[in-house]
């Protein structure tokens, strides 16, 4: 290679080096400017920073709703007529319903583990003897306590049908079978619950309601480009030779950043004031964290695009932000309850996701191995909204 082609391709990565270092430096400006309004504001820096924890002590006591379909195993060892019988009458009334049998207790363990099952029902070697023998008959429950509206469901449901209908069930099947006069004792329900032995509410809720409160930032970027507007700056802006792509995702920055002290408050908040434990590690949940405020961001920032006032922005937000994730996000209301379109059209919220890393993290201590596609899910759904954000705001001002 000559070295008229060496100069000439030192040249251009000169060039590119230089356009990529004023396009940080043009990025950079914009984060400066949008910090120094957060700081000086302060009615923008409370909602920027402080109110999702204002907002998360509120929301820590909240109600509870109407729960069925709750996702439940059994684990049949005795594999007796009595013992299925048993098990299909306790997943007849819709309050419960089962994905699949268990094969063993490990792959029991596993379900719980992974999530998939809210509950577990072991029926032990011997069942029907005991019954028939007029023992009394033993029966294990495990509950998943990370989520406590769907365990105090199941597990109301299992105690409620055992001791209410158990006896009579088995009763009249066994005198199908020909086991008369029969003196059939209640059965003894062994109940293990996992990860919230308490099934304090609190416990359940507080990771979740990360993903409601933390719509806060998401709101202050849709207000942002608004802001510009009302105040008749953005035209100035654009006037200037920073980009589209550098405007917003500086505008971007500040509100990622504020909203990572955001989540440190809640999380002290919960761990601190609620005692809620903390299993996981914390600078993956940092991390996690950060893909959920960039996919939430992105909302927002694509809000901006068209909204032309602050008050139209503040109107909207909670349509986007915080009734979505309050109700559609799994915090209350078990994914597995909801109409098979409506959980397929929660996946695409960022909050649905959250809720998920939150609730695992915190309470079964999960690492990236289990909670990268939840990551990945957030990143795609940062990453796509910024791009089109940009491309349309390019395009409105063109």
């Amino acid at each position: 290679m000559s070295r008229v082609s060496l100069l000439r391709i030192a040249s251009r990565l000169s060039a590119t080096a230089l356009r990529i270092g004023t396009s940080v430096k043009r990025t950079f400006a914009i984060v400066r400017k949008e910090i120094l309004h957060v700081a000086r504001n302060k009615v923008t820096l409370f909602l920027a920073v402080v109110s999702p924890a204002f907002m998360m002590f509120v929301l820590m006591y909240s109600f509870t709703v109407d729960i069925k379909e709750v996702p439940v195993s059994i684990l049949d060892n005795d594999h007796s007529t009595l013992s299925q019988r048993y098990a299909s009458d306790l997943l007849s009334t819709g309050d419960v319903t089962m994905p699949r049998w268990a094969r063993d207790y490990e792959h029991l363990e596993r379900q719980l583990e992974r999530g998939e099952i809210k509950a577990a029902v072991v029926i032990p070697f011997g069942f029907m003897d005991d019954v028939v023998a007029g023992r009394e008959a033993r029966v294990q429950v495990l509950i998943d306590g990370t989520a406590p509206s769907a365990a105090n469901h199941a597990t109301a449901h299992i105690i409620g049908f055992t001791q209410s209908m158990a006896v009579d069930v088995l009763r009249r099947d066994l005198a199908q079978m020909g086991y008369e006069s029969l003196n059939i004792q209640p059965i003894d329900l062994r109940i293990r619950t996992w990860y919230n032995p308490t099934l304090r509410a609190i416990v359940g809720y507080a990771p979740a309601l990360l993903a409601v409160v933390m719509g806060m930032p998401g709101t202050m970027a849709a207000m942002t480009l608004a802001r510009e507007k009302e105040h008749g700056t953005l035209e100035q802006l654009t006037a200037t030779p920073i980009g589209r792509g550098e405007l917003l995702v500086g505008k971007l920055i500040p509100y990622l950043l504020s909203g990572l002290v955001s989540v440190l408050l809640c999380t002290a908040l919960g761990v601190y004031w609620f005692r809620v434990p903390f299993r996981g590690d914390f600078f993956i949940f940092m991390l996690l964290s950060s893909c959920f405020l960039l996919a939430t961001l992105s909302i927002g920032l694509l809000m901006s695009v068209f909204i032309k006032t602050q008050q139209a922005a503040q109107l909207l937000a909670p349509l986007v932000f915080t009734i979505p994730a309050f109700f559609l996000s799994g915090i209350f209301i078990p994914l597995s309850s909801m109409n098979p379109l409506v959980r397929t059209m929660t996946y695409a919220l960022p909050s649905t996701h959250y809720v998920a890393i939150a609730r695992q993290l915190f309470l079964k201590g999960w690492g990236l191995a289990q909670l990268w596609p939840y990551a990945v899910a957030l990143l795609a759904i940062g990453l796509l909204l910024t791009t089109l954000a940009i491309a349309l705001f390019q395009k409105k001002l063109t």
